[in-house]
């Protein structure tokens, strides 16, 4: 699945990700196993280039980005499909306080925003920022996300909830990648 990313100098960035029939259209079941797959799979790799080198460099970052993007298209996805089972009433009330706009095209998604220079001097390291920042919410996210489509009870804060926790998961994936592709975090 392509994946187009551009962030400018004023760190305002847009991400394309193209979807094809098949992608749109996997079951919830294989998307989260998907996410679990490709959790393990950087932890993975960011343990073995540290292990060997001590730092993230060369084929090891590339392959970092790339295990990145890979997660930030899969959740994409999760989100996607948890906007196909949004009560139509709940989803024509949007919620303002994203950082990140998404908007879904013809076998396309769109999402744009802007990064904090602020946010991204706060990373130090891949490892915490990654366990922190992305690790840790998806695993909320995932709690979460299986309670509200369980639940007989389609609050609007529920929902509220889950958009939010995929916008800070997002912005927080964005920051990871730009860091380690810029090199401002190498351990």
């Amino acid at each position: 699945m392509p994946l187009f990313f551009n962030i400018d100098n004023r760190l305002n960035f847009m991400v394309e990700v193209l979807l094809g029939n098949d992608l749109s259209a996997q079951k919830l079941s294989v998307i989260i196993r998907q996410v679990a797959d490709t959790t393990k799979r950087i932890k993975l790799l960011y343990t073995g280039f540290i292990s060997k080198e001590s730092r993230i460099y060369g084929q090891g970052r590339v392959q970092l980005v790339e295990a990145l993007d890979e997660l930030f298209t899969i959740l994409l996805l999760l989100r996607e499909n948890l906007n196909k089972r949004t009560p139509r009433e709940l989803s024509t009330t949007g919620n303002n306080n994203m950082r990140i706009a998404v908007e879904t095209k013809i076998n396309k998604i769109v999402v744009q925003g802007s990064m904090s220079r602020n946010d991204i001097s706060k990373i130090e390291s891949f490892n915490e920022g990654y366990e922190v920042l992305i690790l840790k919410e998806i695993k909320d996210l995932l709690i979460k996300y299986k309670n509200t489509l369980d639940s007989e009870e389609t609050s609007l804060d529920k929902y509220r909830d889950l958009y939010s926790g995929f916008d800070d998961i997002f912005y927080n994936t964005i920051l990871m990648r730009y860091s380690v592709e810029n090199l401002l975090i190498d351990r």
